[in-house]
C-alpha cells in the first residue's frame, strides 16, 4: 500500500471515529433534553394547581380537574378538563421579557392548543367584548366552529398583561355543553 493510501485510510478512520463520537454525543444530548422535557410535565393535581396559581391566582369552579402543567424557559401552562375530554380550560403565561401582540397570541393558541379538537381554520369569531382583569383592560374573543368529530364547538380566549408576563386564558367545549363550563364564574373571578 502506498504512502498516499495509508494517509487516506488514516484520515477516513479518524473521520469515522469522530463521526461516531459526534453521533454518540448527539444521542446523549437528545436523551437528556427529552428527559428534561418529560420531567417538566406535571400531572399531579397539586402540581397543576401550583403552576395555575403562579400564573393567575383564581378560584376555579369545582367542575375543573387538573390535566397537566409545565414550566420551561420561563413559559408556564396549566391545563384542566371539565368532565369530558373535549372540554378544556388552559392558562398559559409568557415570561415578562416576552411581549406578544394579543391578536397574534390568540391566533397561535387557536392554531396550536386546539388543533386536536377541531378542524384547523374552521373557527370564526362570533363576538368580542372588553373586560377588566385585575384592574387591567383585556378583550375576550369568542369563536365557534366544528371539532374533529363534526360537532359545533366554541372557545373563549382572553389575553392580558400581568406583572409576571402576558397571560392567556382559554376555555373550550362543544357548543351544546357550553353552559356546563361556568364561563361567567371564571370571568367574574378574573376581576
Amino acid at each position: 500500500m502506498s504512502h498516499g493510501w495509508k494517509i487516506f485510510v488514516v484520515i477516513v478512520t479518524i473521520a469515522g471515529i469522530a463521526s461516531l463520537i459526534f453521533a454518540g454525543a448527539l444521542f446523549v444530548t437528545g436523551r437528556t433534553v427529552a428527559s428534561a422535557v418529560a420531567r417538566s410535565v406535571e400531572q399531579s393535581p397539586a402540581a397543576v394547581a401550583g403552576v395555575a396559581d403562579d400564573i393567575l391566582p383564581i378560584a376555579l369552579p369545582a367542575l375543573y380537574t387538573a390535566q397537566f402543567a409545565t414550566e420551561m424557559a420561563g413559559f408556564k401552562v396549566a391545563a384542566f378538563t371539565a368532565g369530558a375530554p373535549d372540554r378544556h380550560l388552559y392558562l398559559a403565561q409568557a415570561p415578562a421579557y416576552v411581549h406578544i401582540d394579543p391578536d397574534t397570541l390568540n391566533a397561535q393558541a387557536d392554531g396550536v392548543i386546539f388543533r386536536n379538537h377541531r378542524d384547523e381554520g374552521a373557527m370564526e369569531t362570533i363576538m368580542t367584548y372588553d373586560l377588566t382583569v385585575r384592574g387591567r383592560p383585556a378583550t375576550a374573543v369568542v369563536r365557534e366552529g366544528r371539532n374533529s368529530a363534526g360537532k359545533p364547538y366554541r372557545e373563549l380566549s382572553v389575553v392580558f398583561d400581568s406583572q409576571d408576563g402576558q397571560v392567556l386564558l382559554s376555555i373550550s367545549a362543544p357548543t351544546a355543553e357550553w353552559e356546563l363550563m361556568a364561563v361567567d364564574q371564571v370571568l367574574a373571578a378574573l376581576e
